[in-house]
């Protein structure tokens, strides 16, 4: 119980900081007070439905709720769990998986609530931590094919779903039917159709709505009712729209897009620092922000099998993530930095994370030859690095600010 006072306590510490920030819409309440109040975790240990947690976004959700179960996502940016994972873990393993670990060890939530874990082979270290997990919780793997491109691929990865499809039935003793897929993907198409109106306000001159919030909009979803989830963000979006009418909202300095390794509740001193220094982040390519709920389920063939594929494709095939070895991620913030007028990029680097450090020298190249100015930052969770962050983004913006 001490250990989870701990981690709330830092989740109380960033959603107090956000409301400090001037002129946030009204709507964002029900968002502040999910975390706050631990909603979720209250509601899941009055249920009596299956939970099933994911690390990443592969797991494609539409299939948990379609078998009765409810989907969350188990990522973590509490730097007092990652302390307590480097006990059982070496200090040169990534600290989103250290959090991970501290989790797991105290048994705090969300782990407390899960009855199957899924665990996807998308970096090494979530890859291995899931063995370890196996010894103290239900866990399946899905393998991810080295490429998401191509028909190999597409085979391969349907056949994985496909195992989990049987897992799944197994786990709830409820069979998949079209019609339970069916309406699960209406649910889930429907919150990806909000999400896409919300970031398209943030287009706006002045958008109604800050990167901060955005964001802890986006990451409630990872633990959410969906249709709680749906409710309150329609009239969030309803808000923001008058928001925009009105011109309600703050002209940044620059309008930032962040990329690069997950923003992960509750570590969002990145985003509070650029806000803090008047730039704001209109856009990101992160699978813990917008690219989480970009993509809709698109069918072609409305029988059961058709379905399961079109779920299977969703999380796949447009995945900007570099765990592939050829992706999109390039043509995704091409499209982005043309959507937003984006005055600069912040590359975000979690310490010890390959994936995006390795991949970043590729993706900076490119837009370096464009001239559009690129920031490469390099963090772990926790405020030590909070100074040095902020002089960095000070200075980026002030160059940004000498070239307009």
């Amino acid at each position: 119980m001490e250990k989870a006072n701990e981690v709330h306590k830092l989740e109380i510490q960033t959603l107090d900081r956000l409301a400090a920030f001037p002129n946030r819409p009204a709507c964002i309440e029900p968002f502040d007070r999910l975390f706050r109040d631990r909603l979720r975790e209250k509601e899941l240990a009055a249920d009596d439905r299956a939970v099933v947690g994911q690390f990443c976004n592969f797991v494609p959700e539409e299939l948990v709720l379609a078998v009765g179960a409810q989907p969350i996502r188990i990522d973590s940016g509490c730097h007092y769990s990652a302390r307590q994972g480097s006990k059982s873990l070496q200090a040169d393993v990534c600290c989103a998986v250290r959090s991970l670990a501290g989790l797991a060890a105290a048994e705090d939530w969300p782990f407390s609530a899960l009855d199957l874990i899924v665990a996807v082979t998308s970096c090494d270290g979530k890859k291995k931590f899931a063995e370890t997990l196996s010894n103290q919780h239900d866990v399946f793997v899905l393998d991810l094919p080295q490429s998401n491109l191509g028909e190999r691929a597409r085979q391969w990865w349907l056949g994985e779903i496909r195992r989990l499809v049987e897992r799944l039935q197994k786990l709830t003793g409820k069979k998949i039917s079209r019609r339970s897929l069916k309406e699960a993907i209406e649910l889930t198409n429907k919150r990806v159709s909000l999400a896409r109106k919300l970031n398209q306000l943030r287009k706006s001159e002045r958008p109604p709505i800050n990167g901060a919030d955005a964001m802890l909009v986006m990451q409630t979803s990872f633990v959410a009712d969906i249709e709680w989830w749906l409710e309150k963000t329609e009239k969030l979006v309803e808000e923001l729209e008058k928001r925009q009418a009105d011109k309600v909202g703050s002209l940044p300095l620059a309008r930032i897009l962040l990329t690069g390794s997950p923003v992960l509740w509750p570590d969002f001193k990145l985003v509070e620092l650029l806000i803090k220094s008047g730039a704001d982040v209109v856009a990101d390519e992160m699978c813990s922000g917008t690219q989480r709920l970009y993509n809709p389920t698109v069918v072609d063939e409305w029988t059961k099998p058709g379905l399961i594929r079109a779920a299977a494709e969703r999380v796949l095939l447009p995945c900007t993530c570099p765990c592939f070895s050829k992706g999109a991620r390039l043509d995704r913030l091409t499209e982005l930095v043309n959507n937003y007028k984006v005055d600069g990029i912040i590359h975000h680097s979690l310490r010890l994370c390959q994936l995006y450090g390795l991949d970043s020298q590729t993706v900076a190249s490119q837009f370096k030859k464009r001239r559009l100015p690129w920031l490469e930052i390099h963090s772990e969770f926790g405020p030590e690095d909070a100074g040095r962050m902020n002089n960095q983004i000070e200075a980026f913006i002030e160059m940004l600010q000498v070239d307009r």
